[in-house]
Protein backbone atom coordinates (compact mmCIF):
# COMPACT_ATOMS: atom_id res chain seq x y z
CA UNK A 1 0.00 0.00 0.00
CA UNK A 2 1.09 3.57 -0.67
CA UNK A 3 0.02 5.92 2.14
CA UNK A 4 -0.02 9.69 1.57
CA UNK A 5 -0.52 11.79 4.69
CA UNK A 6 -0.67 15.57 5.08
CA UNK A 7 1.27 16.28 1.90
CA UNK A 8 2.02 19.78 0.65
CA UNK A 9 4.05 20.16 -2.54
CA UNK A 10 6.40 23.14 -2.38
CA UNK A 11 7.64 25.24 -5.28
CA UNK A 12 9.67 28.48 -5.14
CA UNK A 13 6.62 30.71 -5.69
CA UNK A 14 3.74 28.63 -4.35
CA UNK A 15 2.70 25.54 -2.43
CA UNK A 16 0.04 22.98 -3.30
CA UNK A 17 -1.74 21.32 -0.37
CA UNK A 18 -3.20 17.93 -1.22
CA UNK A 19 -6.74 18.28 0.17
CA UNK A 20 -6.91 14.96 1.99
CA UNK A 21 -4.96 11.85 2.90
CA UNK A 22 -5.23 8.80 0.69
CA UNK A 23 -4.02 5.24 0.34
CA UNK A 24 -3.33 3.30 -2.84
CA UNK A 25 -4.16 -0.39 -2.34
CA UNK A 26 -1.89 -3.11 -3.70
CA UNK A 27 -4.20 -4.03 -6.58
CA UNK A 28 -7.01 -2.53 -8.63
CA UNK A 29 -7.87 0.29 -11.06
CA UNK A 30 -7.88 3.79 -9.60
CA UNK A 31 -8.20 7.47 -10.50
CA UNK A 32 -6.63 10.70 -9.34
CA UNK A 33 -8.76 13.37 -11.01
CA UNK A 34 -8.89 17.13 -11.15
CA UNK A 35 -8.26 20.36 -12.99
CA UNK A 36 -5.05 21.19 -14.78
CA UNK A 37 -2.47 22.76 -12.50
CA UNK A 38 -4.05 21.62 -9.22
CA UNK A 39 -1.26 19.26 -8.16
CA UNK A 40 -2.14 15.82 -9.55
CA UNK A 41 1.12 15.35 -11.43
CA UNK A 42 3.09 17.02 -8.65
CA UNK A 43 1.74 14.50 -6.15
CA UNK A 44 2.79 11.57 -8.32
CA UNK A 45 6.25 13.07 -8.80
CA UNK A 46 6.53 13.42 -5.01
CA UNK A 47 5.67 9.73 -4.57
CA UNK A 48 8.50 8.87 -6.96
CA UNK A 49 10.81 11.47 -5.40
CA UNK A 50 11.18 13.16 -8.77
CA UNK A 51 10.08 16.23 -6.82
CA UNK A 52 11.65 16.17 -3.37
CA UNK A 53 10.44 19.41 -1.82
CA UNK A 54 7.27 18.42 -0.01
CA UNK A 55 5.87 18.34 3.49
CA UNK A 56 3.98 15.48 5.06
CA UNK A 57 4.68 11.79 4.69
CA UNK A 58 4.58 9.28 1.85
CA UNK A 59 5.10 5.60 2.63
CA UNK A 60 5.50 2.82 0.08
CA UNK A 61 4.74 -0.58 1.59
CA UNK A 62 5.38 0.86 5.04
CA UNK A 63 8.67 2.55 4.17
CA UNK A 64 9.14 6.33 4.10
CA UNK A 65 9.91 7.18 0.49
CA UNK A 66 12.50 9.75 1.62
CA UNK A 67 14.57 6.83 2.90
CA UNK A 68 14.42 5.09 -0.48
CA UNK A 69 16.56 5.77 -3.53
CA UNK A 70 14.82 6.71 -6.75
CA UNK A 71 15.94 3.42 -8.24
CA UNK A 72 14.57 1.57 -5.22
CA UNK A 73 11.23 3.32 -5.69
CA UNK A 74 11.28 2.51 -9.42
CA UNK A 75 11.52 -1.19 -8.59
CA UNK A 76 8.13 -0.89 -6.90
CA UNK A 77 6.47 1.97 -8.78
CA UNK A 78 6.40 2.51 -12.55
CA UNK A 79 5.45 5.80 -14.14
CA UNK A 80 4.19 7.24 -17.40
CA UNK A 81 4.80 11.01 -17.29
CA UNK A 82 2.38 13.39 -18.91
CA UNK A 83 5.19 15.16 -20.76
CA UNK A 84 8.03 13.16 -22.25
CA UNK A 85 11.25 14.62 -23.67
CA UNK A 86 11.90 14.15 -27.37
CA UNK A 87 12.78 10.51 -27.92
CA UNK A 88 15.71 9.49 -30.13
CA UNK A 89 15.54 7.06 -33.00
CA UNK A 90 15.15 3.63 -31.37
CA UNK A 91 13.62 0.28 -32.29
CA UNK A 92 10.34 -0.20 -30.40
CA UNK A 93 11.37 -3.50 -28.79
CA UNK A 94 14.39 -1.76 -27.23
CA UNK A 95 12.27 1.25 -26.28
CA UNK A 96 9.74 -0.86 -24.36
CA UNK A 97 12.46 -2.92 -22.66
CA UNK A 98 13.85 0.31 -21.17
CA UNK A 99 10.99 -0.03 -18.67
CA UNK A 100 12.91 -2.84 -16.97
CA UNK A 101 15.96 -0.69 -16.17
CA UNK A 102 15.41 -0.65 -12.40
CA UNK A 103 14.44 -4.29 -12.01
CA UNK A 104 16.66 -7.01 -10.60
CA UNK A 105 16.63 -10.71 -11.39
CA UNK A 106 14.52 -10.45 -14.54
CA UNK A 107 15.08 -13.67 -16.49
CA UNK A 108 12.09 -13.51 -18.82
CA UNK A 109 12.40 -10.08 -20.45
CA UNK A 110 11.45 -11.47 -23.86
CA UNK A 111 8.29 -13.03 -22.44
CA UNK A 112 7.36 -9.80 -20.66
CA UNK A 113 7.88 -7.88 -23.89
CA UNK A 114 5.76 -10.30 -25.88
CA UNK A 115 2.92 -10.29 -23.33
CA UNK A 116 2.84 -6.51 -22.90
CA UNK A 117 3.10 -5.79 -26.62
CA UNK A 118 0.31 -8.22 -27.45
CA UNK A 119 -1.92 -6.84 -24.70
CA UNK A 120 -1.61 -3.29 -25.99
CA UNK A 121 -1.62 -4.22 -29.67
CA UNK A 122 1.89 -2.99 -30.47
CA UNK A 123 3.39 -6.38 -31.34
CA UNK A 124 3.29 -5.40 -35.01
CA UNK A 125 5.47 -2.35 -34.25
CA UNK A 126 8.28 -4.05 -32.35
CA UNK A 127 10.81 -3.92 -35.19
CA UNK A 128 9.91 -0.42 -36.32
CA UNK A 129 11.53 2.84 -35.30
CA UNK A 130 9.81 5.00 -32.68
CA UNK A 131 10.09 8.06 -34.91
CA UNK A 132 8.11 6.34 -37.69
CA UNK A 133 4.98 5.98 -35.57
CA UNK A 134 1.98 8.26 -35.16
CA UNK A 135 1.30 10.10 -31.91
CA UNK A 136 -1.24 7.50 -30.76
CA UNK A 137 1.06 4.61 -31.66
CA UNK A 138 3.91 6.24 -29.75
CA UNK A 139 1.63 6.67 -26.73
CA UNK A 140 0.82 2.95 -26.74
CA UNK A 141 4.55 2.20 -26.79
CA UNK A 142 5.13 4.61 -23.90
CA UNK A 143 2.36 2.87 -21.95
CA UNK A 144 3.98 -0.50 -22.68
CA UNK A 145 7.31 0.82 -21.40
CA UNK A 146 5.61 1.95 -18.18
CA UNK A 147 3.78 -1.36 -17.66
CA UNK A 148 6.30 -4.01 -18.76
CA UNK A 149 7.99 -4.21 -15.36
CA UNK A 150 6.23 -6.36 -12.72
CA UNK A 151 5.89 -3.42 -10.33
CA UNK A 152 3.37 -3.34 -7.51
CA UNK A 153 2.13 0.13 -8.52
CA UNK A 154 1.87 1.98 -11.83
CA UNK A 155 0.97 5.66 -12.24
CA UNK A 156 -0.14 6.73 -15.72
CA UNK A 157 -0.41 10.50 -16.09
CA UNK A 158 -3.01 11.22 -18.80
CA UNK A 159 -2.35 7.70 -20.07
CA UNK A 160 -5.17 7.72 -22.61
CA UNK A 161 -3.98 10.91 -24.33
CA UNK A 162 -3.70 10.72 -28.14
CA UNK A 163 -5.44 7.34 -28.31
CA UNK A 164 -8.19 6.55 -30.79
CA UNK A 165 -11.47 5.16 -29.47
CA UNK A 166 -10.38 1.64 -30.43
CA UNK A 167 -6.99 1.93 -28.76
CA UNK A 168 -8.48 3.62 -25.70
CA UNK A 169 -10.78 0.61 -25.24
CA UNK A 170 -7.81 -1.75 -25.63
CA UNK A 171 -5.82 0.31 -23.13
CA UNK A 172 -8.56 0.15 -20.48
CA UNK A 173 -9.16 -3.57 -21.05
CA UNK A 174 -5.47 -4.30 -20.62
CA UNK A 175 -5.29 -2.31 -17.40
CA UNK A 176 -8.25 -4.24 -16.03
CA UNK A 177 -6.52 -7.54 -16.87
CA UNK A 178 -3.28 -6.68 -15.11
CA UNK A 179 -4.88 -4.95 -12.11
CA UNK A 180 -5.42 -8.22 -10.25
CA UNK A 181 -1.67 -8.21 -9.55
CA UNK A 182 -0.90 -4.51 -9.28
CA UNK A 183 -2.44 -1.13 -8.63
CA UNK A 184 -2.84 1.01 -11.73
CA UNK A 185 -3.55 4.68 -11.02
CA UNK A 186 -4.68 6.86 -13.91
CA UNK A 187 -4.17 10.59 -13.45
CA UNK A 188 -6.73 12.53 -15.48
CA UNK A 189 -8.52 15.85 -15.91
CA UNK A 190 -11.43 14.08 -17.63
CA UNK A 191 -12.77 11.41 -15.25
CA UNK A 192 -16.09 11.22 -17.12
CA UNK A 193 -14.23 9.60 -20.02
CA UNK A 194 -12.85 6.80 -17.83
CA UNK A 195 -14.74 3.51 -17.33
CA UNK A 196 -16.84 3.25 -14.16
CA UNK A 197 -14.74 0.35 -12.87
CA UNK A 198 -11.97 2.81 -11.92
CA UNK A 199 -12.29 3.83 -8.28
CA UNK A 200 -11.60 7.49 -7.56
CA UNK A 201 -8.94 7.91 -4.85
CA UNK A 202 -8.66 11.69 -4.96
CA UNK A 203 -10.23 14.68 -6.70
CA UNK A 204 -8.46 18.05 -6.76
CA UNK A 205 -10.29 21.08 -8.11
CA UNK A 206 -9.73 24.81 -7.83
CA UNK A 207 -12.04 26.66 -5.52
Amino acid sequence: MIDIRGVTIRYPNRSIAIPRDLSVPAAGCFLIAGDNGCGKSSLVRAVLRLHDDFGGKIEIDGKDNRSMSRTGIARKVSYLPQVTPVEPSVVISEFVLQGLYAQEGITDASALLKETAAGLGIDKFLQRDYLELSGGERQLCRIARALIAPCAYSFLDEGDAFLSRKNRARFYDYIERISDDRAVVLVTHAPADVPKRFETLLEIYEG
